[in-house]
């Protein structure tokens, strides 16, 4: 949406640039060429090591970086930390605004439904980028330039936000080691999500997966360190490590996977 009218009114763009809204990968994915050879991006943050959806900074045509290539993607998903300083992020921690004190915190159930809740509430999905849950702890990832609607359509449904200070996102993975006999995607999906080959080979065909934030269909296109692999329904994870085995026809991968809750919301 907010991608959509930069590329149809790049005159909106102020010589210093301008942030985008909150993109997923199906909408990055059918703009990214004209991004490219308009040269406009010049960079992109997701707030966290394994986005699902990121906040790009784009330029007036001609303006931009002129080549990103998957390792410029994978470089700059890297350096979020630092990136994201300039973007206009904010992880918020949410809390139940009738509850006492000691039960604030929300079963399983409760955070599922916390973004149903802000769907029925109209809050637009291109103002969130990540819903991350460890036990009873529940922490989003907004736009401050919208800060009053996503506070609105919280108190609507009886949720308040306050800053999460001293919050890092990396705390919401699991550091795991994985065996796959390729580094093939649809492997490496059907591993780390621990599905069959052929469900996992169907959703990337399907168009469920993305890697670095753009969609992959090719199930047999190899992944690398770096990567930020994005099924749909399933959440995200990181390549931190990706070594041949000694074992002929094996791979040792290190990745880490972000125990989360899916946002049931399409940008």
């Amino acid at each position: 949406m907010g991608l959509q009218r930069y590329l149809t009114h790049p005159d909106e763009i102020p010589p210093t640039g301008a942030f985008t809204s909150f993109s997923d990968p199906d909408e990055l994915t059918e703009h990214w060429d004209e991004l490219s050879r308009r040269k406009m991006l010049r960079s992109i943050c997701g707030g966290s090591p394994f986005p699902r959806k990121v906040m790009l900074e784009v330029m007036p045509p001609g303006r931009g970086q002129a080549h990103w290539d998957e390792e410029a993607i994978r470089q700059s998903l890297s350096e979020w930390e630092e990136v994201s300083r300039r973007f206009p992020l904010r992880w918020l921690r949410i809390l139940k605004l009738e509850a006492e004190e000691n039960d604030k915190g929300f079963t399983a159930q409760e955070a599922n439904a916390v973004s149903q809740q802000l769907t029925r509430s109209g809050l637009s999905p291109t103002h969130l980028g990540d819903i991350l849950r460890r036990g009873e702890d529940v922490v989003v990832l907004v736009d401050e330039r919208v800060e009053s609607e996503v506070a609105s359509a919280l108190a609507s449904n009886g949720l308040e936000s306050r800053e999460a200070k001293g919050f890092h996102p990396e705390a919401y993975a699991e550091a795991t080691r994985l065996t796959v006999g390729s580094p093939r995607l649809d492997s490496v999906v059907s591993r780390a999500y621990r599905i069959g080959r052929a469900e996992a080979k169907k959703a990337v065909v399907r168009g469920f997966v993305a890697v670095n934030m753009r969609l992959a269909r090719g199930a047999s296109r190899p992944v690398a360190a770096g990567d930020v692999v994005h099924h749909l329904l399933k959440g995200a994870f990181r390549i931190d490590e990706l070594k041949a085995s000694r074992k002929q026809g094996r791979h040792n991968l290190i990745c880490r996977i972000a125990s989360d809750v899916r946002l049931q919301m399409r940008g």
